[in-house]
């Protein structure tokens, strides 16, 4: 991460369009880049890379191999169908345009160049990038094939991890039996929050990464709770979910003698009691007959939305070392009712008032706000906008 941003330090914009008209790369990442990242990168040590035995796992980098340049266009067009519009797990329209996979192991570069060189073939995508030949062939970005190239593996049985990057139209964790194999697909809990074309926000890749590194955790927990010899054996898809569920009891108290009997002969009255904690005293909005002094459904709603966010907010603020010693949100929610008396809530605005300890970054205390509303259980529940403007301050003690 340090790496990243010290060399990125600078940079302000990720695409420089006019190098289109002179044939060059459109994106700040450069062959002299990838060979930097390669030779000062501790997770890539080309020299004992080189030296693994043949029987260590091998690292397989795969790129779309053509016999014609003229096909990138139109591949680059179906790799942009298939990614936004049918979002495909595995294409299939760029085989059928005559591009075929080709996968290379990094131990086979002899040179760190050669690496670089292949990773930067891995992800041509013209006309952003320039059409990058191997032994006088176009090559392209392997997902020109397949976003997810499975077909690297071998045929060995057992079970696979297959991690994605995107979020597609499936469930979360899902298993696809393939052979002797059992492949178990996980994808991101949220949208990964910066884009791999983004070179301007090297303190987002932290966030990607806590998103990673928290999704692995859940992934190994749900894996543990799961029955692996049950997932192994079965023929047909499975999904490998974790789900929580809430109980709690409504308990009407508000019959003052004849029940229903009228609109204006009942209490609204009710506790809410979940297990052994204190019963919620409740009743409904005022303006339908409630009792002001007790609280209504309605703002039970926006205080879930609230703490909801505050306690994703803390849990990013601790993993990112911002110290927080206090806050204090002022929400509010805004109803609208119908003619007929049904209605909706159409707004939910976050007031926090944050206070974080000296030295504190305030930028990122404020931007953290962004990713607790992407983590939030109930905000990613509700089909309304919920707003967040936050107010940072520095503590002087």
């Amino acid at each position: 991460m340090d790496y990243y941003a010290h060399v990125l330090r600078d940079n302000t914009r990720n695409a420089h369009w006019g190098n289109l008209l002179r044939g060059q790369w459109c994106f700040r990442i450069t062959a002299s880049i990838v060979v930097r990242h390669c030779s000062t990168s501790s997770a890539i040590n080309f020299p004992n890379c080189k030296r693994r035995p043949k029987s260590a796992s091998a690292c397989r980098i795969c790129r779309a191999g053509s016999a014609r340049a003229a096909r990138s266009r139109r591949g680059l067009i179906a790799y942009n169908i298939e990614k936004y519009v049918r979002k495909t797990l595995h294409p299939t329209l760029g085989r059928a345009l005559g591009f075929h996979p080709e996968f290379v192991t990094a131990q086979e570069c002899a040179t760190i160049e050669d690496l670089a060189d292949l990773i930067l073939q891995s992800s041509s995508t013209p006309p952003f990038t320039p059409v990058l030949r191997h032994n006088g062939r176009p090559v392209l970005d392997g997902g020109m094939v397949d976003n997810v190239p499975v077909s690297a593996l071998d045929a060995s049985p057992g079970l696979v991890l297959v991690m994605v990057t995107r979020l597609y139209p499936r469930e979360r964790m899902f298993v696809v039996p393939h052979g002797e194999q059992r492949r178990i697909y996980i994808q991101p809990s949220r949208k990964v929050p910066i884009s791999s074309w983004d070179y301007t926000s090297p303190s987002q890749m932290q966030h990607a990464y806590d998103l990673g590194r928290a999704d692995g955790e859940d992934f190994l927990e749900r894996l543990a709770a799961s029955d692996g010899n049950r997932i192994a054996s079965s023929s047909e898809e499975q999904t490998v979910a974790k789900k929580h569920t809430y109980e709690l009891t409504v308990d009407w108290t508000g019959n003052l003698g004849s029940g229903t009997s009228a609109y204006d002969a009942y209490s609204r009255d009710h506790l809410v009691r979940v297990g052994n904690k204190a019963a919620i005293e409740a009743s409904s909005d005022p303006a339908f007959r409630g009792d002001p002094a007790r609280h209504n459904p309605e703002e039970l709603f926006v205080a879930s939305l609230s703490s909801c966010h505050i306690l994703w907010y803390l849990h990013l603020c601790a993993t990112n070392k911002i110290v927080v010693t206090g806050y204090v949100d002022e929400a509010i929610g805004t109803m609208q009712e119908e003619s007929k008396g049904d209605g909706r809530f159409v707004d939910v605005l976050l007031r926090p008032r944050v206070t974080i300890g000296a030295g504190g970054d305030a930028g990122l205390a404020t931007r953290l706000h962004e990713e607790a509303h992407r983590f939030c259980f109930i905000a990613n529940s509700v089909n309304f906008p919920v707003r967040c403007e936050p107010s940072i301050e520095i503590s002087t003690l």
